[in-house]
């Protein structure tokens, strides 16, 4: 099975997932080499959509490219990259969670504003084990 990540309006052509990531991941790689990050950006790019695998994600979207009315954003993709980064480094080294939740927030945020853990909005990959994570531990909460 093709999992589609878009259908372009025009042709109907589609873009699958996997296509998707890796071509934003490329891009994501080249614009953050000037700032010698090159790879923190492509696991980004590469992260972001992965919820798009899903199987709710697919139902939308087929659903919405046959016509149905559908509601953008009624199926959450962007937050599974993240919570599968910072599953993936939780027990590692401080340094490591800190970046996962700096990195994890960037791909939970990809279609708005970043939220703002610090000031006191729980991050949703926090609300098991908020108390330990790196964060947490570096402003004494």
């Amino acid at each position: 099975m093709d999992y589609i990540a878009h259908v372009r309006s025009s042709d109907r052509a589609i873009q699958t997932v996997k296509e998707h990531l890796l071509d934003a991941q490329e891009l994501a790689e080249k614009w953050g080499s000037s700032l010698r990050i090159s790879k923190v950006c492509g696991l980004a790019a590469l992260l972001h959509d992965l919820g798009k695998y899903s199987d709710a994600f697919q139902d939308y979207i087929r659903r919405a490219t046959a016509g149905e009315k559908v509601t953008r954003g009624e199926v959450d993709h962007a937050t599974a990259g993240g919570r599968l980064l910072f599953d993936m480094l939780k027990g590692t080294s401080v340094t490591k969670q800190l970046l996962a939740e700096i990195v994890s927030n960037a791909i939970i945020s990809h279609h708005g504003n970043l939220h703002d853990y610090v000031s006191g909005e729980e991050s949703p990959f926090l609300t098991k084990s908020g108390e330990n994570s790196p964060s947490s531990k570096l402003l004494g909460v």
